[in-house]
């Protein structure tokens, strides 16, 4: 879902969602290289303007 507004992270936020998946469902625990690359894309994330999609017009249907 994050892919959409900040597309220049998409495969970085990819690796990130496998990641978490892999500790919390997976019972894995993250390294410190991994930890390292979450908290920069975050920041990053933090730092960065979205992209948002256009708001449809009042009135008009959804």
């Amino acid at each position: 879902a994050l892919a959409s507004p900040f597309p220049g992270h998409a495969d970085r936020l990819a690796g990130a969602a496998d990641l978490f998946d892999s500790v919390r469902y997976g019972h894995r625990r993250a390294n410190a290289d991994q930890a390292t690359r979450i908290h920069r894309l975050d920041a990053e994330l933090a730092a960065t303007r979205p992209i948002l999609a256009p708001s449809p017009p009042p009135g008009l249907p959804v």
